[in-house]
């Protein structure tokens, strides 16, 4: 990082955040999504900046601010968000603000461990991931129900402006993005045209199966301690509606099955048991849930956030193979 660079960061942090003086500021990798920064303060406190690009949505770090402080709250290992001096027009305090040339600022409590490839977590890590994946999503539930209250000074997200996985999708491919149209030269034209299709015909699933999505899973954003437990979950740029078993997905694809195709079979009952022990979800969900995640992560893609998952555009020609496949999985449990 240039000295022009980490001038202008350390006067954005004092204008909008009480930090008080800082000590040590200096990059360090969590997660994919932002360029990610350590804080100490003179007063020994530790934080996180995620600088992100111009190609996320303030609006969704906004509305995951308020799950990362319920999911903190109840002890989940993820980091508080930093309220910002900045207000809403409402009075709320203001989770994300504009950062230098179009970037977002999103400051956390320190955000600790380190990542692994996917190669190296063994099936009990898989098993604890399935659980906090379980335990994410209920309390993601519990902030979505009609009765639970957020965290004191902490906004809600507002659910009147959610959008369908098909109008979100539409919205993304008409974007004129130079990064959508080299995704879209990338994918056949029929398998898109079909994935619209379901998606319309699924509405009413997808709208009685709805909740709150990280949208990120991989082993970029899952950070482990040295003892191997998960000591932090980042990435939270995607966050967004929608069912919530996608993040199973995005885990199954990442860590249980090989470059050629073939699934660890081992690994993915490991994570489903321990997922399913949590939470329910009959085998014939899967399908709706496949074609919500081709759709979250066609959308990603479009707009620059993440990268397509390795055999997308054979999974996107048959989801019904992927499905099919975390169907058998979860009934040989």
């Amino acid at each position: 990082m240039n000295d022009r660079m980490a001038y202008a960061l350390h006067a954005l942090l004092n204008d909008h955040y009480d930090m008080g003086r800082i000590l040590r500021f200096r990059q360090m990798r969590r997660g994919t999504q932002a360029d990610c920064y350590e804080l100490l303060t003179a007063e020994h406190n530790e934080f996180t900046l995620f600088l992100f690009p111009p190609e996320f949505s303030r609006q969704s770090l906004a509305d995951a601010a308020p799950i990362m402080e319920q999911l903190a709250s109840a002890g989940f290992p993820v980091s508080r968000p930093v309220a910002s001096r900045q207000r809403s027009s409402s009075g709320a305090p203001l989770f994300a603000i504009e950062g230098p040339q179009g970037s977002h600022f999103f400051v956390t409590t320190i955000a600790p461990g380190q990542m692994a490839a996917a190669a190296d977590w063994s099936n009990h890590d898989l098993s604890n991931l399935g659980l906090r994946l379980g335990w994410m999503h209920r309390s993601m539930r519990d902030a979505l129900a009609a009765d639970s209250q957020p965290a004191a000074g902490v906004p809600r997200p507002d659910r009147a402006k959610v959008q369908a996985p098909a109008m979100r999708l539409v919205a993304a491919l008409e974007s004129g993005t130079s990064r959508g149209q080299q995704v879209r030269q990338m994918l056949p034209a029929a398998a898109l045209d079909r994935l619209l299709a379901e998606l319309e015909k699924l509405e009413k699933v997808f709208a009685a199966g709805a909740g709150y999505v990280h949208g990120g899973i991989s082993p970029e954003s899952v950070l482990l301690d040295h003892d191997r437990h998960i000591a932090s979950i980042v990435d939270w740029g995607v966050f967004s509606t929608g069912i919530p078993a996608q993040d199973v997905i995005d885990a199954f694809v990442s860590w249980c099955v090989h470059k050629d195709g073939e699934v660890r079979a081992d690994a993915a009952q490991a994570l489903l048991q321990a997922y399913l022990s949590l939470e329910k979800f009959r085998g014939d969900q899967w399908y709706s849930a496949v074609i919500s995640w081709c759709a979250a992560r066609l959308g990603a893609a479009v707009l620059g956030r993440k990268h397509l998952p390795r055999g997308f555009a054979g999974i996107l020609e048959n989801p019904h193979s992927l499905s099919a496949t975390l169907t058998i999985c979860q009934s040989k449990l």
